[in-house]
């Protein structure tokens, strides 16, 4: 993708589980560059958003992996 490209992003959410702790969610995002002839990213985020009690009681969230479809780690 060059600079200056118009790009379009959309995201949907496939799953929400629960895990030990908190949640997982999976959401599924694909960026669209004008005038290409195919997706520029395609995307499977997995976020898990973990509670645990801080200081003073204050809840904190906890972000822990983003896997590219297809990709590398």
């Amino acid at each position: 993708m060059s600079a200056g490209s118009r790009i379009r992003g959309r995201a949907r959410i496939v799953s929400v589980d629960e895990v030990p702790g908190g949640l997982q969610v999976v959401v599924h995002a694909t960026i669209e560059r004008e005038g290409g002839d195919k997706p520029a990213c395609i995307a499977e985020c997995v976020v898990r958003a973990l509670a645990r009690t801080g200081l003073y009681g204050i809840i904190d969230v906890e972000r822990v992996l983003v896997r590219p479809r297809g990709g590398r780690r």
